[in-house]
């Protein structure tokens, strides 16, 4: 099947910046119709075509009621989902076709967008790009890819110097616009490979930067007590200086609260160090960083709070009527914030966004399903939110770890597809025959050291 590109002068394409990559309705391994596909002439740069998005929604959430037939599938759902594993392929791609694009090669990049069915996946800041149903492990989008035949992108470009010595472009004596074929040849095992290089980087960088990650998560209650202490003792003295010069006093206490409120979600109710940890763990390493480092930093960052929100949850289901108010409000508080800081593509900062929303929430009272009343105490979610993000960070530096000798299973198999495209079989280790020495043998017989 041949894919053609069409290299002509053409406006970017409208991409929504609320949707994640779409993952097309149409059978990924069906025969693409042929077309056109426009790009920048000048720049090289990959121009996807308009598409129109899915509405983003919610993760399945029946499991944490418990009273769904589909109990398994949402909860399996859910934790694919926030699967490292499948982030870590899923930025691979996104960093393999940023460095397509940098090196003026856009017809790699629409042949692995109609491969996956992405659409501007470069451009996407987000964690779930990869359809769980399509690819339901982070190797699985290497299997494919490895199965597929060779294809073949045309590239049509416009001949030049048809209108030269001054001529009209209605003149009728001129004839109409021809173009030049040119093939270029996509090996997608060779594709695969050379991702899984890029998927090999990017874990030894999240060794490193699970550990900034952790340094910075500790210190995130230590930065709001202070900077609640340091706001106290401000409002204090503002109260005292203006009962000095007035005696009416009108509910200070009252006043200082409200006004503190204020002042937090305007100066941020933590300091953010995340990305300073970031770089200074950079400063000292002698490999230069990947070109996406710190987009990555701050979607594991994001993704490892979402994790340690589902366990979060999880805990408080098993711990029963002793977090019963709790659950109910915080998983209310966290479905609706889904949209706005999990799902589809987000702005830097979303995963301390959403802490600072649960920091300073109201404490309240309220009643669960079964009338049964309660405190809900939001510091206190946040600091459970933030003791499993610390564990969550160690679990999975543990599993990026090894995503070197994840891939000697995908790598093996590569090898072997590639020499059976060499015509070239596989070879099969084969067991020597036992032999027995006999009296009429000419062969003496030693020891193994002799």
């Amino acid at each position: 099947m041949k894919s053609f590109l069409l290299l002509v002068a053409t406006t970017t394409a409208a991409v929504t910046a609320f949707s994640p990559p779409i993952h097309q309705q149409q059978n990924r391994h069906a025969p693409a119709t042929t077309g056109h596909h426009h790009s920048n002439l000048a720049t090289g740069h990959h121009q996807p075509t308009t598409s129109t998005p899915h509405p983003s929604s919610a993760l399945h959430v029946s499991w944490w009621d418990r009273d769904d037939e589909s109990h398994h599938a949402a909860m399996h759902h859910n934790i694919m989902r926030t699967d490292v594993r499948n982030f870590l392929t899923q930025r691979s791609l996104q960093s393999f076709i940023h460095l397509c694009i940098q090196c003026r090669d856009p017809h790699t990049v629409k042949w692995l967008e109609d491969f996956g069915g992405w659409v501007n996946l470069e451009n996407f800041h987000g964690t779930g790009a990869l359809n769980v149903t399509t690819f339901p492990d982070w190797s699985a989008v290497f299997m494919d890819m490895m199965r597929e035949k060779d294809d073949v992108v045309v590239v049509s470009v416009r001949k030049r110097g048809q209108r030269a010595g001054g001529l009209s472009k209605n003149n009728p004596y001129v004839e109409e616009e021809c173009y030049d074929e040119y093939n270029i040849d996509i090996d997608p095992p060779s594709l695969a490979n050379r991702i899984l290089s890029v998927r090999e980087q990017i874990a030894e960088e999240w060794v490193a930067d699970l550990d900034a990650l952790r340094l910075s998560n500790d210190m995130v209650l230590e930065s709001y007590n202070e900077k609640i202490k340091t706001a106290r003792i401000t409002e204090e003295a503002e109260a005292a200086a203006r009962n000095a010069e007035c005696d009416d006093d009108d509910d200070d206490s009252y006043e200082s609260a409200e006004r503190f409120s204020a002042k937090d979600i305007s100066t941020g109710a933590f300091d953010r160090n995340a990305m300073y940890f970031l770089r200074n763990s950079n400063a000292f390493t002698e490999k230069s960083p990947s070109m996406l480092r710190q987009g990555n930093f701050d979607l594991l960052c994001l993704l490892a709070t979402q994790e340690s929100i589902h366990r979060v949850l999880r805990d408080y289901v098993d711990a029963g009527c002793r977090h019963e108010v709790s659950f109910q409000w915080f998983r209310e508080f966290y479905v609706e914030r889904v949209t706005k800081f999990f799902d589809g593509n987000q702005e830097h900062g979303s995963a301390d966004n959403f802490l600072e929303e649960l920091l300073l929430a109201t404490p309240s009272i309220k009643a669960a399903d079964n009338g049964k009343m309660g405190l809900v105490d939001p510091l206190r979610i946040a600091e459970d939110i933030i003791a499993t993000r610390s564990k969550v960070a160690m679990e999975w530096k543990e599993i990026v770890s090894c995503a070197k000798d994840d891939h000697s299973i995908v790598r093996k198999e590569l090898l072997e597809k590639q020499m059976l495209k060499w015509g070239q079989r596989p070879a099969t280790p084969v067991e020597p025959e036992p032999t027995t020495a006999t009296a009429d043998d000419k062969v003496e017989i030693f020891g193994e050291f002799q």
